[in-house]
């Protein structure tokens, strides 16, 4: 079950950026009170809909690239005009397995995080930076001759977050 819930998270920017901020609220709870039955009742909730979502999703589902949406603080979808966009790899592009390097163009975002999953969704690699450009560490090898998905979500300054979606690479051969 967690796969599929991390293959969804992969596919669907809109309930990754809600488990971001679902993250980010807990994080703002001090930590006296966070075990608090009525807070850990509603958080429970939110756990139990997303897995009745993703056991709910057709299980041979294909990922596909995913529609950048922008949310506010409070959650209120935004226009898509603001996204994260990709430099290198290009789109179903090549990835040197040498020095993998990801590169986007700057927003004006304080904060990004680089996720790296394999073709079944599961996360190889996350790393975050305040720059436009993350190298995966050297004990992280891509297998020669294979897909790969990355996108990058950014976190601005005044709270909103948006993302790049996913998009496809392959290492050469």
């Amino acid at each position: 079950e967690r796969d599929l819930v991390e293959r969804h998270l992969v596919e669907c920017a809109a309930c990754r950026s809600e488990l971001v901020e679902g993250q980010r609220a807990v994080a703002s709870i001090p930590p006296a009170k966070r075990l608090r039955p009525a807070r850990l009742a509603a958080y429970a909730g939110l756990a139990a809909a997303a897995v009745l979502l993703v056991t709910l999703l057709p299980r041979d589902e294909v990922v596909r690239p995913v529609v950048p949406v922008e949310r506010d603080a409070s959650g209120l979808t935004l226009p898509a005009a603001a996204r994260v966009e990709i430099v290198s790899p290009p789109v179903n592009g090549e990835l040197d397995t040498g020095l993998p390097t990801f590169t986007w163009k700057r927003d004006r975002s304080s904060a990004y995080n680089l996720t790296v999953t394999d073709e079944s969704g599961r996360t190889l690699w996350t790393g975050s930076t305040s720059d436009t450009t993350l190298t995966l560490p050297a004990d992280i090898r891509l297998q020669r001759d294979t897909r790969f998905f990355w996108y990058v979500d950014a976190l601005r300054s005044d709270g909103r977050s948006i993302t790049s979606g996913v998009h496809a690479f392959r290492t050469p051969r």
